[in-house]
């Protein structure tokens, strides 16, 4: 968010790819509605942790 620039300290944020996301939730869906199989209930994809002074002490 642009706004986060304007603010002391500079805010820890974590960053996830939301394409990996919505591809494999159609992918889970279509295998679902083609062939029957239920997708899991949970599904865990990486996110990383961007530290910045709001949480490293700088």
């Amino acid at each position: 968010m642009e706004e986060s620039s304007l603010v002391y300290p500079r805010l820890t944020s974590v960053r996830c790819d939301t394409q990996l996301f919505g591809q494999s939730a159609a992918q889970a869906m279509l295998a679902w509605i083609v062939d029957g199989e239920r997708p899991p209930d949970v599904r865990y994809h990486d996110v990383h942790l961007i530290e910045r002074q709001s949480s490293v002490g700088a």
